[in-house]
């Protein structure tokens, strides 16, 4: 897996990052976004038409294909940095793009072209974002395998009078047209030990008042933001961060621990009210507001990197960090946020020593203007007057195919189109054209050749159907699947996701988990996306992540994925948990049985070379025992499971040191959130 805050390389605009495991394996991150070519041709096309000679602004369809390949000359490149600064044979080095979880794409059109597109979010529910200075449309999901193709199609109307004006855009090669990707991925943030102290009360007393009480949700994610805000605030009321350890520069160490204190803050204080109610709930209890902060919150990490890669500070930092987190936009649930203080048994100070190394969604915004490299543009161009005759004009319809690489990542054997036009003919009135995508190779014209009836209609007809290897990475229960449509806007989308999902489901143990006495965890899932049961093993001692690759029908995306989970010595079933659903349909994360996980440090404080040291806890029937070796000037923080949910304050234990020269002593009772200074005798 890919290890963020170690060393990074950056060749040619990729950034390329180590493997946190093997020194031979590295990951590049694609910087840019490039128009896809097809026989040395852009794929971009823009269909713009007017009713009559009176109607100046037209109706107009542009169509182009993105993706993040990089070529063959940068990989090389990339092997001699890596080969120049480790010493590793460059033949060695196994180099491959990060496996991303989710990717989304983004169209926008920029300055003066915005100031054309008034009311344009009104009439089209496809844009997210709108400005004076900037349009923001949804223009899909890439195809996260491959070169990551994506196929962005937008249609400019009458009513946002930007159909000309796009027109006019092309022809210029005006820098106006901007592609953005949200590529996201798991990556293992480096290992971190640091403490914490101080009040949350300031901190959702200042956070309320820069909010005036409560905000919606939009405005908070894309005006105020919540990293950089919460940072500020937390900072102004006095929480301290003392980093302990950390694998890397203690300024990164200390984001790292912030990062974990916003974790917490959101997770403890933000409270949601829905659409329709006067309740206040936490963020646990709406997924999709938790599932949207997140996201924001790694679209903020990513601007940051990249405004400090720019070399911008202070409030150009922050200004242009915003405006690239509107640009990579998505559809934010309607409600509104506040942060407040619970009663009961919500702790409002904190005083707690952390310690971890573990994956976390990280989001990466490749980008850039679409219309860079484009020869010739007036070839791209088709107008059409519908008050003139349109019968037998050429109307081409371009079959949008994914690259060969997505091809043998998804396990595709072959694509088969077949279009009819007109779409309202009568079968015998219909022209057909076929395409066809065979093992990586293509027969049939792209773009398919039609020409326009009397009536210039541009509906198509279209059924594509989708043959996928039997065996291979992917687990599924059909090897082909078939999808039929209309479209009018000269583009047939042929890409897999139209009618199957790519589910990759990373199933995990929890950092902290306790095997008590079980030597096996069994995890069984369950969902409407397959038959039958699917099941996970993990072993005591082989505890690595696992990832189920399934390929289902796009028709069940939605449905929930139920798991339960089995500790096992040998045959005999220890404890069970479940079936629960999975809140997150990329990572399953299996927890124990235990409500708390306290952290307790032991520091070395004797001359001799090392001590053995047996850990002692009990509540009630419950005892947990925890032997190890604490070495000189070595400072071990153990975990001790707890039934209940426990400050570390709360924490009573005892242990037994028997010193390497000495005779062995205990300490019969001691408590939680400070560090154990382990001594040669009483």
């Amino acid at each position: 897996m890919l290890l963020i805050g170690s060393t990074k390389y950056t060749v040619d605009g990729v950034d390329v990052y180590p493997d946190h495991a093997s020194p031979f394996q590295y990951w590049y991150i694609p910087g840019r976004v490039r128009l896809a070519e097809r026989d040395r041709r852009k794929v971009l096309s823009y269909l713009w038409y007017t009713d009559s000679a009176a109607d100046a602004e037209g109706t107009g369809f542009l169509n182009f294909e993105v993706n993040t390949a990089v070529p063959p000359a940068t990989l090389e490149k990339i092997r001699g940095e890596i080969a120049g600064r480790t010493g590793i044979s460059a033949s060695k080095i196994n180099l491959a793009t990060v496996p991303y979880k989710s990717g989304a794409v983004n169209f926008s059109v920029l300055g003066p072209l915005a100031t054309q597109a008034a009311g344009a979010s009104e009439a089209n529910p496809s844009v997210l974002y709108q400005s004076t200075e900037q349009v923001v449309w949804s223009a899909g999901s890439s195809s996260l395998v491959g070169d990551n193709a994506a196929v962005c199609s937008v249609k400019f109307t009458k009513e946002g009078r930007l159909a000309a004006a796009m027109k006019e855009a092309i022809l210029s090669r005006s820098n106006m047209i901007a592609a953005l990707y949200r590529l996201e991925f798991l990556s293992m943030r480096p290992s971190v030990t640091f403490r914490a102290t101080g009040s949350f009360e300031k901190v959702v007393s200042d956070f309320q008042i820069s909010i005036g009480g409560q905000i919606p949700l939009q405005a908070l994610l894309l005006d105020v933001g919540v990293n950089g805000h919460l940072q500020r605030i937390m900072q102004d009321a006095g929480i301290n961060i003392e980093v302990i350890n950390f694998t890397g520069e203690e300024e990164e160490g200390q984001k790292w621990a912030m990062q974990f204190l916003i974790d917490y803050f959101i997770a403890n204080f933000f409270q949601v009210q829905l659409d329709n109610s006067s309740d206040w709930k936490p963020v646990s209890e709406a997924p999709q507001v938790a599932e949207a902060i997140e996201t924001t919150r790694a679209i903020e990490d990513a601007a940051a990197e990249q405004a400090e890669s720019e070399g911008l500070q202070g409030e150009e930092a922050d200004s242009a960090g915003k405006e690239l987190v509107k640009t990579a936009t998505f559809l934010i649930p309607k409600v509104s946020i506040r942060a407040a203080i619970y009663h009961g048994q919500q702790v409002n100070t904190i005083d707690f020593y952390y310690s971890e190394m573990k994956a976390r969604p990280t989001v990466v915004l490749p980008q850039s203007l679409v219309l860079e490299g484009l020869d010739n543009p007036a070839s791209h161009v088709t107008q059409v007057n519908r008050s003139q005759d349109p019968f037998g004009r050429p109307y081409n319809v371009t079959v949008a195919l994914p690259p060969a690489a997505d091809l043998t990542d998804a396990g595709l054997q072959a694509i088969n189109v077949h279009a009819r036009y007109p779409a309202d003919a009568p079968p015998n009135k219909q022209t057909t054209c076929t395409i066809t995508l065979d093992d990586g190779k293509v027969s049939g014209a792209n773009p398919l050749p039609f020409q326009y009836d009397a009536r210039g209609s541009a509906d198509v007809a279209y059924t594509v159907d989708y043959v996928f290897k039997p065996g291979g990475d992917w687990s599924a229960e059909t090897h082909q699947y078939s999808v039929s449509g209309r479209q009018d806007r000269g583009l047939i989308p042929a890409m897999p996701e139209a009618v199957v999902e790519f589910l990759r489901l990373d199933v995990l143990l929890d950092s902290d988990f306790v095997w008590e006495d079980a030597n096996q965890v069994v995890v069984t899932l369950t969902s409407r996306r397959w038959t039958g049961e699917k099941r996970v093993v993990f072993l005591s001692g082989k505890d690595t992540a696992q990832t189920l690759k399934i390929r289902n029908d796009a028709a069940f995306r939605n449905e929930p994925i139920q798991y339960k989970v089995e500790l096992r010595k040998g045959t005999r079933v220890l404890h069970a948990r479940g079936p629960e659903t999975a809140l997150d349909k990329r990572q399953i994360v299996i927890y124990d049985r235990f409500a708390g996980h306290v952290p307790v440090a032991f520091k070395a404080g004797f001359a001799e070379e090392s001590a053995d040291v047996v850990l002692f806890y009990q509540d009630g029937d419950f005892q947990w025992e925890d032997a190890f070796t604490l070495e000189n000037r070595q400072t071990v923080t153990r975990i001790v499971p707890t039934l209940k949910p426990l400050r570390a304050s709360q924490l009573k234990f005892s242990y037994e040191v028997t010193p390497m020269d000495g005779e062995t002593y205990s300490v019969p009772s001691a408590s939680g959130g400070r560090t154990v200074s382990v001594k040669s005798a009483l």
